[in-house]
């Protein structure tokens, strides 16, 4: 059978963290000892490769434009005040970038019934679906 104790190995931080044994044989292996060299050279070793290594530069960060008061002048004159919406001058909603979306009244209803505890939504919805609206 093999003995246990014995003196401990002293782990110092460039090697790896021991792994206990199971059982009988288990020990703590989070704890450090008072002769394991790990108060001010480690720290030290860790800064002189960092300020050795070439460190990224840091990028500009874009200002945004100022964003103009309620009642200053507009910044865009020949823009019109409809620009993207769907009805009146100027683009419509395609000119904002957005993921296309589409208008499903059932889907809608659908989610409102379920929080309807009247159960008056999902009757609208069976009523609409019975005369073929959507």
């Amino acid at each position: 059978m093999a003995q246990q104790g014995g003196p401990r190995p002293v782990r110092t931080n460039s090697q790896p963290k021991p792994v206990s044994g199971p059982g009988a044989l288990s020990q703590r292996t989070d704890m450090m000892t008072n002769s394991d060299p790990n108060v001010y050279g480690d720290r030290k070793a860790t800064e002189e490769l960092m300020s050795s290594a070439p460190m990224a530069k840091a990028r500009p960060v874009p200002t945004p434009p100022p964003v103009a008061g309620l009642f200053a002048p507009t910044q865009n004159p020949n823009e019109p005040v409809t620009a993207g919406n769907p009805m009146g001058e100027g683009p419509g909603p395609e000119s904002l970038n957005l993921p296309a979306r589409t208008f499903n009244p059932t889907q809608i209803l659908t989610r409102l019934s379920q929080s309807d505890p009247s159960g008056e939504v999902e009757m609208i919805l069976r009523e609409m679906q019975s005369k073929g609206i959507f």
